[in-house]
């Protein structure tokens, strides 16, 4: 919490909006971790709020998946239904896919595909859940990263053991 609010006002000392943005993701999940949900959903709402200055279209884009991706962890911390969390999932993989940079756009992308892998999983909807894994695959066969292959390899294998 520390380190994001030094970091906010590094950012906003600079009329940095983007790293702002950033730091206020930050925070949502560190209050969500701790527990102070409510406080969670208003900083993410602030973020939200605070990311529609920022210009440049790819930091837009990905942070505005950041915000639904986190508002996803905000609920499954909440023990709440994955009826509700992939909504924000999915919201978070619209933003992601508009990333004009390849490679942040499938870092990005790597990791909320397997993420919404999982929640179909909890919906009981393989067929789901095998194309955004097998889209997880891809993207980590694309990008040939360790972090990338380790999640699409978690996320291919995960429903054929379920």
């Amino acid at each position: 919490m520390e380190a994001a609010d030094k970091l906010l006002d590094l950012a906003k000392g600079e009329n940095d909006d983007y790293h702002s943005v950033q730091a206020l993701i930050a925070k949502a999940l560190a209050y969500s971790y701790l527990g102070f949900f409510e406080r969670s959903s208003e900083t993410s709402k602030s973020a939200e709020e605070l990311c529609k200055k920022v210009t440049d279209n790819d930091e837009f884009y990905s942070s505005m998946g950041q915000i639904y991706a986190g508002r996803s962890e905000i609920l499954n911390l909440q023990y709440q239904s994955p009826e509700k969390t992939i909504v924000n999932d999915l919201k978070s993989v619209g933003y992601y896919e508009k990333i004009k940079d390849v490679k942040k756009r499938n870092g990005w992308l790597a990791i909320q595909y397997s993420s919404v892998g999982y929640t179909y999983i909890d919906l009981d909807k393989h067929k789901e859940a095998l194309f955004y894994s097998r889209k997880a695959y891809e993207l980590a066969k694309a990008e040939m990263t360790l972090s990338t292959k380790h999640l699409g390899y978690m996320a291919l294998g995960t429903p054929i053991l379920r």
